[in-house]
């Protein structure tokens, strides 16, 4: 996250993130618990957006917005995992 939020992203990394989460939304609409769990998250949240929608706006994400979503996020737990 670190190097995200310094801008160290390359076009490659951008491109297979955006084409990853749009083919997941794509292929939610072949399962009809898939896409009842995006439209019930979506109206927990309060948001209305079709998965099309979505999809839309994905691809149309650019390098600076996602440094200052990574700008965003803040560490909140830190676990370590023992062998007990």
């Amino acid at each position: 996250v670190s190097e995200i939020k310094e801008g160290n992203i390359s076009d490659e990394e951008l491109e297979f993130s955006k084409k990853t989460l749009v083919t997941h939304l794509k292929n939610a609409t072949d399962s009809p618990a898939m896409l009842m769990d995006y439209y019930l998250g979506n109206s927990i949240k309060g948001v209305d957006m079709s998965i099309s929608s979505f999809i839309d706006r994905i691809k149309q994400v650019d390098k600076e917005q996602v440094r200052k979503a990574a700008d965003a996020v803040k560490l909140d737990t830190v676990y370590f995992l023992t062998n007990n």
